[in-house]
Parts: C-alpha cells; sequence; structure tokens
C-alpha cells in the first residue's frame, strides 16, 4: 500500500510535491522497521533534498528529515556520515526556532546519542544534560520528551559506569511515564525494562527478573505477543534465566518464542530475529545441544550478507 500510494502521488502530484515526499518518507520509514536501511536510505536522501529544493533548508519539515535520515545512518553504521546531517539540523534549528525548541532539543539529544555511540562520552554528556535540564523547565519534568531525554542520559551514565546515577534517572522515566502514559504504553513498558536490565548489571538479579517477567506479562495482554517491547522481555528474561544451569530449560522455551515472534513479524533476516537466534544457538551450545546449535549456525550463515546492524537487546 505504501509503494501504490507513493506512485499514485507520482504520477499526479509530481516527484516533489509536499504529499509525494510524505508518502516517500513514510515508505522509508516502514522500511526501516522491517529492517530493511538499505531500501530506505536512498528514499530517505530523496526525501530530504525534495524538501529542501522545495521548502528551503531552514523549513521544520527539512529538520526533521535531516534527523530521521541521520537517525537511519547512524543505524546503519554510517555514524561519520550522520554526524554531520545531525549538527546541521541542531545549528540551524537553534538559529530559526531557538534554543529551547522541542526540535532543536531532540536533534541535542539525538547528536548527543550519536556520540555516545562513537564512544565520545565526554562530548555526549553535556548535550543529554542540557537537552534533559532545558526540556524540564520549558516543557515540564512530566512531557514526553523530558522524559525520553532522561531515559537517553541515563543510557549514557550506565554505559560510563556510573549505575547508580543511572538508577535514579531511569526510576525517574518509569515513574513518569506509567503516571502519563500509563503502565501498559511502550514507551513505560520499555523504560521498566532498561531499569531491568540495570539492576541485572548491577547484580540485582533477584530485583530483574520480576520486572522482565511483569514487563513481559503486561505487553502480551496490552501488546500482543509478537509486539517488539514483548519480544525483548522474552529475549532479555531469557538471557537473565541462562545464566543458571538449572533454569536454562525455560530460558530455552522463551527463546524459541521470541525467534519465532521476530520471524513472524520482522521477517527470518531482521536483525532483531538474528539476535535472538544467536542468543539461542548459545544457549543450546552451552546446554550441549551441539545437532540443534549446528542448524541454527548454518541458518546465521545463510542469514549474514544480508544481516543489519542489531536493535539494543541484551
Amino acid at each position: 500500500p505504501s509503494r501504490e500510494a507513493l506512485s499514485g502521488r507520482e504520477r499526479t502530484l509530481g516527484l516533489n510535491h509536499s504529499n509525494t515526499l510524505t508518502s516517500a518518507n513514510n515508505l522509508a520509514m516502514l522500511l526501516k522497521t522491517m529492517g530493511r536501511p538499505d531500501e530506505a536510505e536512498p528514499i530517505m536522501w530523496r526525501v530530504q533534498l525534495g524538501r529542501e529544493a522545495t521548502l528551503g533548508p531552514s523549513h521544520a519539515s527539512t529538520l526533521t528529515s535531516l534527523n530521521n535520515l541521520a537517525m537511519l545512518l547512524e543505524s546503519m553504521g554510517k555514524q561519520d556520515q550522520a554526524e554531520p546531517l545531525l549538527r546541521r539540523a541542531l545549528a540551524t534549528s537553534e538559529t530559526t526556532a531557538g534554543p529551547q525548541n522541542q526540535s532543536t532539543l531532540t536533534f541535542l539529544s539525538n547528536l548527543g546519542m550519536l556520540l555516545q555511540a562513537l564512544g565520545r562520552q565526554s562530548e555526549a554528556e553535556p548535550m543529554l544534560r542540557r537537552a534533559l535540564e532545558v526540556s524540564k523547565t520549558t516543557l515540564g519534568p512530566s512531557h514526553p520528551s523530558s522524559l525520553t531525554f532522561c531515559n537517553n542520559l541515563a543510557t549514557l551514565l550506565q554505559a560510563m559506569g556510573r549505575l547508580q546515577d543511572a538508577e535514579v534517572l531511569i526510576r525517574e522515566a518509569v515513574d513518569g511515564r506509567s503516571k502519563t502514559l500509563g503502565q501498559q504504553h511502550p514507551s513505560t513498558l520499555t523504560s521498566v525494562n532498561n531499569l531491568a536490565a540495570l539492576l541485572e548489571e548491577m547484580g540485582r538479579e533477584d530485583e530483574a527478573e520480576p520486572m522482565y517477567r511483569e514487563t513481559y506479562d503486561t505487553s502480551k495482554v496490552a501488546l500482543g505477543a509478537t509486539h517488539p517491547c514483548t519480544l525483548t522481555a522474552i529475549n532479555n528474561l531469557a538471557m537473565l534465566l541462562q545464566k543458571q544451569e538449572d533454569r536454562r530449560e525455560e530460558a530455552e522455551k522463551l527463546l524459541k518464542l521470541a525467534v519465532d515472534g521476530y520471524g513472524r513479524t520482522l521477517g527470518p533476516t531482521h536483525p532483531d530475529t538474528l539476535t535472538a537466534l544467536r542468543n539461542l544457538k548459545e544457549l543450546l551450545e552451552a546446554m550441549g545441544k551441539t545437532e540443534e546449535a549446528n542448524e541454527l549456525a548454518n541458518l546465521l550463515e545463510d542469514s549474514a550478507a544480508l544481516q543489519a546492524p542489531s536493535c539494543a537487546m541484551m
């Protein structure tokens, strides 16, 4: 349907009409979600260049396209291309919309996350802190953007080994999202899952396990058994359980559910499917189930040429 909508608008409205570019953007975002970034990239470049030509380099839609393109490139491991695009979007937005504008803060936070991915944590931290502090002041501490920036800063602090500071922020995000979005919202469930992962890293597995289970149970009922939140919770719970030899049978069942769910919803070559498949293979090897593990290894080899960078998952 997305390709049909795009083709129809190209014929009737022209290649650079705003509605045509919106359809192209929607198709690109869909392809990205489906784990097909190589197909999404040229479409996103087209949207960016089209909006810049028709709307101007400072238009809000042009800057949003720059941000979206940069985020796609980052997910593909092309950080060297993504950074100048994000810096351009940020600088232009600061000039035209102001340093306290919500889009400006989003670009700032995204740049901070990109720098974190590049290992430039000392540059990333002040950006993420500024985005959070300004958002809290202008939008309020419970605004969805503030809670997203809170989560982003917590992720950086966790990566830097400042786990107690990260815990304070993640709990703030969990509490804020629970109150404003509800306990069954995907963003809330993601924050709970992030908190569980942090607690596991801190060695507090007795606290982490019930959170993983809560996320899994809630997400399965509210969002469905194959929703990404549900499947991520299944995967992470399984990875916790597999550390205990007497609980590996349960871990195996959960990982098989995750592999099946990702495969049916995202396809057999999606990065999240392959991550779950790899986790299952390694578990089967640890359990001495060599034949099954070898079968999965062959599947992974067949998919290697198509594999894209994986989403964040333990």
